[in-house]
């Protein structure tokens, strides 16, 4: 009863820091949650090296679903990493989840057609002249040096309009929801493992 209960305390908690990393959705909260899932990862492979019976049965089923989050990483139909689209209904969830808890972030354009993600400028332009994108040189060559950065926004059309969303946004809101993907597939597999094993050696 003790380990059930201090299971309890520790599947709220994880919980809890997925849900306060997803809405916040910034680099700080991508590498600690990423981190943690990677430190999961590592001692669910030790312990199930380490434990015997149904235990090492649990993290070895752990250990071994973790192989979700590389998959993850494998880049989509639109070369983004870690995966913004795609058939799987994990990515699509978390599409869904970004909808609903980043929404704030939406900026909306209903000019434009429905299309996919591509790059917006979101910086204006340092050019010698006004009507010229790239400025020129003395010489009258074109500047491209006098251009800022590449824009950091990434556009996701739908029927309705463009919706203008953070890049670096997007990529933590994703890495870290495909890590919670990772630690729940992992615990579900595990029971499903220690049931299999518990059953199996009542028979």
């Amino acid at each position: 009863m003790r380990f059930r209960l201090l299971e309890l305390f520790v599947v709220v908690g994880v919980i809890a820091f997925a849900t306060v990393s997803l809405k916040r959705a910034d680099p700080l909260f991508e590498t600690l949650f990423f981190s943690f899932t990677l430190l999961v990862i590592l001692v669910a492979f030790l312990l199930s090296i380490g434990r015997r019976e149904a235990a090492r049965a649990f993290w070895g089923a752990f250990a071994v679903t973790s192989v979700y989050l590389v998959l993850a990483h494998v880049p989509d139909s639109d070369d983004l990493i870690p995966r913004h689209n795609g058939p799987e209904i994990t990515t699509q969830v978390l599409r869904l989840a970004y909808d609903w808890l980043r929404s704030d972030t939406f900026s909306t354009n209903f000019s434009l057609e429905a299309g996919g993600f591509f790059s917006v400028q979101d910086r204006k332009v340092d050019a010698r002249e006004p009507d010229d994108p790239f400025g020129a040189t003395a010489e009258g060559e074109p500047d491209f040096g006098s251009r800022t950065s590449p824009p950091a926004n990434l556009s996701l059309v739908f029927g309705s309009g463009q919706r203008v969303i953070s890049s670096g946004d997007s990529i933590s809101f994703m890495r870290i929801g495909h890590s919670a993907w990772a630690l729940l597939l992992g615990w579900l597999a595990g029971h499903f493992t220690w049931f299999v094993y518990e059953r199996s050696r009542r028979q």
